[in-house]
């Protein structure tokens, strides 16, 4: 009987915070606490009538949004993880969900991508429509830029803490869409722009080969050489103050590693691309059916 009653009460709690999603999703105003951008935190943005066989999680990058970074021409009907993929029959059966934090280059912070990091494990941890089992289905990562670094670090703290081992257990796939995994100068520039204005530490730590970047890189290779890594780097030029460059360079966007598979996206770094990753996603959510 007290198992029934758990049960029950976990049930009524996912589909509690899955109509809270919803609400927080036809809102994408300034309440929203991104800045018009989405939500701050994590959101389920689909969750099937099945048992799910994957988690596919979402994190944006710098002065990015939970909903703005995944949606094209800036088109609420081309939010392509709330409106595409669940049509998509490779993600059908697939929990999805975005993760927001506050990564506005605009405004004075504290932050540190540790602290994004940590909140992104906390949500994780939190969430009641993801189980928290060690056998529970695998998690599958999209990192925009710097949120490629944020779930790098993620997954080396949910290493070093037995309250997120579960997490760490069933990380399957990571992709990174133009992450600069060792620094970009575009942000070398943004560091010296901004240091008038007040402290942004997750600017600084965007800087090529940041304290912040080798100490991420010393641990990853060896603690993620069981994870299928995806790397995609840009081929577009972005338009700023008077020339075009590219955001990440290829180079800066790879890691070199054997568990690494790399491709290019055919955009620039404001640009995700739907048809340039969901192949791949595919992929990732063809393997967790089969195992």
């Amino acid at each position: 009987m007290e198992r029934i009653k758990n049960e029950e009460s976990t049930q009524k709690a996912r589909r509690a915070f899955t109509l809270r999603s919803v609400a927080r999703r036809d809102t994408t105003t300034r309440s929203d606490g991104g800045g018009g951008k989405g939500p701050i935190g994590l959101t389920t943005l689909f969750e099937p009538s099945v048992p799910g066989i994957a988690d596919l999680i979402f994190v944006h990058g710098l002065n990015g949004g939970s909903y703005s970074t995944w949606t094209q021409d800036d088109d609420p009907d081309k939010f392509w993880p709330a409106k595409w993929l669940p049509h998509d029959e490779a993600f059908q059966d697939a929990r999805i969900h975005t993760f927001g934090y506050n990564s506005s280059w605009a405004q004075e912070s504290v932050l540190n991508i540790q602290d994004f990091a940590s909140s992104l494990l906390l949500s994780l941890k939190d969430c009641p429509t993801i189980p928290r089992e060690e056998w529970a289905p695998p998690l599958i990562f999209v990192g925009h830029s710097m949120g490629g670094l944020v779930v790098k670090k993620a997954f080396l703290l949910s290493k070093q803490k037995q309250d997120f081992a579960s997490i760490s257990q069933r990380v399957n796939s990571v992709y990174f869409l133009a992450t600069p995994h060792h620094g970009s100068d575009m942000a070398e520039v943004l560091a010296r722009v901004f240091a008038m204005a007040g402290e942004r530490p997750f600017v600084k730590e965007l800087t090529r080969n940041s304290p912040t970047i080798q100490a991420i890189n010393n641990e990853f290779p060896e603690q993620a050489n069981e994870i299928r890594l995806f790397s995609f780097f840009e081929t577009k030029p972005m338009s700023y103050g008077i020339g075009k460059s590219l955001v990440v360079e290829k180079q800066m966007a790879q890691l070199n590693y054997a568990n690494e598979t790399t491709d290019y996206l055919d955009a620039n770094h404001r640009d995700s691309r739907y048809e340039g990753v969901v192949m791949s996603l595919v992929s990732a959510a063809s393997m967790t059916k089969d195992r």
